[in-house]
Order: structure tokens, then C-alpha cells, then sequence
């Protein structure tokens, strides 16, 4: 619940959590509460995350920030080409759930998907939704995650802020 608690910590009125993994938001609630904040105030599902996106945006939910951070998709290298067809899937579904003017941020700890390939995701993304997506910020891991310059699939954090126009 690191980026739910962010949110809400942030300012966020209402925080909607969605995770397979019941022990996780267990966990996100226990959080919440920690940094003074009442989980009851916020939405906790444990769901799969393309059946709930989904169902909001057939239900016509928009939120002002949806932020998308799966676990690995790409655990071997065989697994990329689905592990991209999921995060275009994955992309689409949450920036229909972006208000006009808000903000879509897509997280990857997938290491055998690179920044290129990561990104190039959220093309058809923009396209099938005719909405522009510019790129405000875009992050790897943090200097307490180094990497060595010959092993690239060690820089495996991907994160990137786009505004949805």
C-alpha cells in the first residue's frame, strides 16, 4: 500500500486499493492506520486488478491519479511478449479511468522489459483512447538500488508520470 498511503498522505480524498493478495491489503489498511489515517475512508478490494478496472470504467469512474504498479509480468524472457500484451491491456483500462486533466502512472518490476519496451506500451494506449499522454517524469530505482553498468536487467524499476490530456 506504499502508493495508496503516498496518496492519501498527499492529500487524496479517497483512495481506491486493488490487489490480488488479501495479505497485502491487510497489510495497506495496517499502513493507513500507522500514518494516522482512517482506512475506513479509503476503498480496500481484493480483486483482480483487470477484472476491477474494468468494472469501474463500465460503471463510468474517473479518478484525478490511477496509478498501475503490477507485479513482474516477465519472470523469464519467454514471457515478454505477453508480459507486454498485459501492460498495454493493463495501460488502456487505467487511462479510461483518468479524469480529463489527470494523471496515469505506470510502475514495471519486470527485469527482462526494458525502459523502451515498457513505454512503448502505452502507445496503443493513447491511440485507442485519442488521448494524448505526455511524459512528466520518468524514474528507475533509487540510488539504494544500484546496478552495475554490465547488467542491465539489474536497473528492473520503471516508473513513469504521464499527464492524460
Amino acid at each position: 500500500g506504499g502508493f495508496s498511503v503516498c496518496a492519501a498522505l498527499g492529500g487524496a480524498k479517497r483512495v481506491v486499493s486493488v490487489d490480488r493478495a488479501g495479505p497485502a491489503l491487510a497489510a495497506a489498511r495496517r499502513n493507513f492506520a500507522l500514518n494516522g489515517l482512517d482506512p475506513a475512508a479509503h476503498g480496500f478490494f481484493t480483486d483482480d486488478a483487470f477484472t476491477h478496472l474494468a468494472a469501474a470504467v463500465a460503471r463510468g469512474e474517473r479518478h484525478d491519479l490511477v496509478i498501475v504498479d503490477p507485479p513482474s509480468f516477465a519472470p523469464t524472457e519467454k514471457a515478454v511478449p505477453t508480459a507486454l500484451a498485459a501492460y498495454r491491456d493493463l495501460h488502456r483500462l487505467a487511462l479510461e479511468l483518468v479524469a480529463p486533466g489527470g494523471l496515469l502512472c505506470a510502475a514495471s518490476c519486470s527485469s527482462h522489459v526494458n525502459e523502451s519496451a515498457f513505454l512503448s506500451t502505452l502507445v496503443p494506449t493513447q491511440k485507442q483512447a485519442s488521448r494524448p499522454l505526455r511524459i512528466l517524469e520518468l524514474h528507475s530505482q533509487p540510488a539504494d538500488h544500484p546496478t552495475l553498468p554490465g547488467f542491465p536487467e539489474g536497473r528492473y524499476l520503471k516508473f513513469v508520470l504521464l499527464a492524460a490530456d
